[in-house]
């Protein structure tokens, strides 16, 4: 069983992932920052960018598990390194599993329209490009977008899926009234439903 942690790395830190030398366990980082392998811009996206990004480049030859994260996990995810050494070492293989805790808990509620984290965040948008059907009115998620997911999950959509939700990551003309690019919180609100649920 193959697990590969993919990182989305700006400036932080990575010397914790040498406390991650597990058998089985390969990491993939892409650096938007500093000059070296994997780059991407760093005028490219948030993690979300990041994820869709590894996925259609390597739709065809995905890792049996995939871990998905920020490089500095540790504000959404305290005991990331305990979480993934577990889940490595005894071979679990779950199918949608989010690695975040918020508030001690899981996973957390928001509306349409970001409300009560995020006013003025208007889900719609998004939902009508990648989600056209979708009667969805409240939305259960992870906050912190740090989760592992099985390939047999990512193939349940097609890499043309994937192809669009990773050019409605770089939008930029998508804001909310404070001016911040909303596309990194639309996903982060709808992870659960691109892998886990169909809506």
């Amino acid at each position: 069983m193959k697990y590969e942690m993919i990182v989305a790395r700006y400036k932080e830190d990575i010397s914790w992932l040498s406390n991650l030398n597990i058998k089985n366990l390969t990491t993939t980082i892409y650096n938007k920052y500093y000059n070296e392998c994997n780059i991407l811009s760093n005028e490219t996206g948030r993690e979300s960018h990041t994820y869709f990004y590894h996925i259609c480049k390597n739709y065809e030859n995905l890792s049996d598990f995939n871990i998905f994260t920020q490089a500095n996990p540790f504000d959404h995810s305290p005991n990331f390194i305990e979480e993934i050494k577990n889940i490595v070492i005894n071979n679990l293989q779950p199918d949608f599993m989010p690695l975040t805790v918020y508030g001690g808990k899981k996973s957390t509620f928001c509306d349409l329209y970001g409300n009560p984290h995020h006013p003025s965040l208007n889900l719609q948008i998004g939902m009508k490009i990648i989600f056209p059907d979708s009667k969805i009115s409240q939305f259960e998620f992870y906050p912190g977008a740090i989760f592992i997911v099985s390939k047999n999950n990512i193939l349940n959509r097609p890499k043309s899926f994937y192809e669009e939700c990773l050019k409605l990551s770089k939008d930029q003309s998508w804001v909310d009234s404070h001016g911040k690019y909303c596309c990194g919180y639309f996903f982060e609100r709808t992870w659960k439903y691109i892998f886990q649920e169909q809506i």
